[in-house]
């Protein structure tokens, strides 16, 4: 796939390849989550060997957490670090910077938000580096 993707990108060089890459992260499985009795659809997102569950726009927050690096100004993660996540959200940066650092703080008021956070973390097996509370 990557193959004709790059065939693609040489034969057509006014297409960016961000939006080609982009193509490759579209969700693939639509999920259902029950949270105070509100049924939430998520959509399943995988990129750089990471998988995400997240709500309607959720592609654009990804694409701009992981591959533009969009949220990420100041010195380098480094392994020591302990990060505090205010207002997690849906969890997209907290296991960005889990990949980097010792651990990570994630709070998140919103109780669908936070249970996608948990999901995400689950299905990332961050268990151990990513601490959520609710708020």
């Amino acid at each position: 796939m990557l193959d004709n993707i790059q065939e693609t990108f040489r034969l057509h060089h006014d297409i960016e390849l961000s939006n080609i890459v982009s193509q490759l992260h579209k969700p693939r499985k639509k999920h259902i989550i029950v949270v105070d009795l509100v049924e939430v659809e998520l959509e399943e997102f995988h990129i750089n060997g990471v998988v995400f569950y997240g709500q309607n726009n959720s592609q654009y927050i990804i694409d701009e957490i992981w591959k533009n690096h969009g949220y990420y100004e100041g010195p380098e993660l480094v392994e020591s670090d302990v990060v505090l996540d205010i207002g997690a959200n849906q969890g997209f940066y907290s296991v960005f910077a889990a990949k980097y650092c010792k651990q990570v703080i994630a709070i998140e008021p919103d109780p669908i938000n936070f249970a996608v956070l948990q999901k995400n973390i689950a299905a990332n097996n961050l268990e151990d580096i990513i601490i959520a509370i609710m708020a």
